[in-house]
This record gives C-alpha cells, sequence and structure tokens, in this order.
C-alpha cells in the first residue's frame, strides 16, 4: 500500500506512483523576542570559587521584538569557553554600577563563605554513609 498524501487516504500499488509523491516541506522562522533582565547579586556560590556571584532577577525590563535575519546580522560572534567567565573584580565592579554598595557585597560574601565552612565542618563531625 502507498500513502496518497494529497487526500490522507492509501492506494494500491497499480495506482500511479506520481499521485504518492511527497512534496517537499517548509519551514520558516519568525520573529525573535529578546528580554532584558537586571542583573543582581547572588545568594550561591560564584562559578569561578571566588568574588560575588551574578544572577538575573525575575521581571524582565525590557523586550525588542526583531525578524531573525536583522537579529542574525547583528549579533556577536560566539565566544569561546575561556571567554565566558567574569573575573570577580569585573562581577563587584559591575555590582557596584548598578547600584549594590561594597559592604553588601563583601556581607554576602563573608555569608556564602560562612555557610560554606559550617558546612565543611558538619561533613568532619557526622557519619558519613559512603565511609566504610
Amino acid at each position: 500500500m502507498l500513502c496518497d498524501s494529497s487526500e490522507n487516504t492509501f492506494a494500491t500499488a497499480d495506482d500511479s506512483l506520481n499521485s504518492c509523491m511527497i512534496e517537499p516541506q517548509q519551514v520558516a522562522f519568525g520573529n525573535i523576542e529578546i528580554r532584558e533582565y537586571a542583573m543582581i547579586l547572588g545568594k550561591g556560590p560564584s562559578a569561578s570559587g571566588s568574588g560575588p556571584s551574578l544572577e538575573i532577577d525575575w521581571e524582565a525590563h525590557g523586550n525588542t521584538v526583531l525578524a531573525i535575519e536583522e537579529y542574525e546580522s547583528m549579533r556577536y560572534e560566539r565566544r569561546q569557553k575561556n571567554e565566558l567567565i567574569m573575573p570577580s573584580t569585573y562581577r563587584r565592579n559591575l555590582l557596584l554600577e548598578s547600584g549594590y554598595t561594597m559592604r553588601e557585597i563583601s556581607e554576602m560574601e563573608t555569608h556564602k563563605s560562612n555557610k560554606g565552612s559550617l558546612k565543611k565542618k558538619l561533613s568532619k563531625l557526622l557519619p558519613s554513609s559512603n565511609k566504610k
């Protein structure tokens, strides 16, 4: 049995092969919506292990709609892995420029550091199920 795609029915092998040819499918892309979020002081550890961590806020504060061709013509080239890492001084400066005080940044770093050292102390005191 061969498929007749124009009527979504089946035809026997005796029917014309031309009636069972499937037309090529096309894919089209519409517009791209780019949403902008504020950068905020993160509560978790930083990816590099030192300095303040960054997060994005939950609420978008701006958006731009572009045609795919326009977006592709103006977007930056893809960065290498080592170009994606932000040094701690750069992250600290971004936070200072966005209105955080050095005190707020230091307090969050101290809080995260104390939390991490407490976790290490507890793991040494409590018996682990992995140890035999």
